[in-house]
């Protein structure tokens, strides 16, 4: 690996340790609410993939930060839909991470992230949209900040954010409390397996699949960073 690489690696475990510590401390976590929006809103939109396929109607979706998000549904299976929210949270945020060893690769996911930022802002409240927006702006300054460098680490934010939604699942309902169950406690619910075993299960997966986005990047993305730079250059230079 070399030393950006390296960097980057560094840096990913930094922000899970802030996010680990921020989640629902004050101040830190308000700073944290449109992210929150956007992390468990493409949570429950990605869930959705799974309801056609499962015989699932869905009537409802609610995210709230201060609760967690709960959908309401009928019919289907509920081990495969929940299953999938987990799954598809992993394979985003591990996508993420392994763009954010590229610059180019970083604008190319920026790009896919932002409409679900717009789609939050569009349903969100007003108090809600503010924090959005800001959030947006935020977002499209990386762009432009030292040829997108900064970029890459806030796509290795998001993707840590999403990549470890386990975590922040199990802290808000054993650690926080909140009105809206984890999924951990609901797999736990409907099987003989503890809920400790189910942390411990799907803890597991979402490290496998870290580990290979961190391969993946390492593997595909081994430019220097001015190397990058030159080749960001190609792709809506800034």
């Amino acid at each position: 690996p070399n030393p950006d690489q390296i960097k980057t690696i560094w840096v990913a475990a930094v922000m899970l340790v802030a996010l680990l510590f921020g989640w629902n401390m004050i101040l830190l976590r308000d700073a944290l609410y449109p992210w929150k929006i956007g992390l468990w809103t493409c949570r429950e939109k990605l869930n959705t993939i799974a309801y056609p396929l499962n015989c699932t109607a869905l009537n409802s979706i609610t995210i709230d930060p201060d609760k967690g998000p709960i959908s309401g549904m009928t019919g289907g299976i509920p081990p495969i839909i929940l299953a999938a929210g987990y799954i598809c949270s992993i394979l985003v945020g591990s996508g993420l991470m392994m763009a954010a060893f590229d610059i180019t690769a970083s604008k190319i996911a920026a790009l896919i992230v932002y409409p679900m930022l717009i789609f939050c802002f569009w349903f969100g409240r007003t108090w809600a949209r503010i924090r959005i927006l800001i959030c947006m702006a935020i977002s499209i300054a990386f762009f432009f900040i030292n040829h997108a460098t900064a970029l890459r680490f806030y796509v290795l934010f998001l993707g840590v954010l999403n990549a470890f939604y386990v975590l922040w699942d199990i802290a808000d309902d054993f650690v926080f409390r909140k009105s809206n169950e984890s999924d951990i406690a609901l797999f736990a619910r409907m099987s003989r397996a503890s809920t400790q075993i189910w942390i411990l299960f799907w803890l597991f997966i979402t490290m496998a699949f870290v580990s290979l986005a961190i391969v993946g990047g390492l593997h595909f993305f081994d430019k220097s960073l001015e190397a990058q730079k030159a080749a960001q250059a190609h792709f809506l230079p800034t």
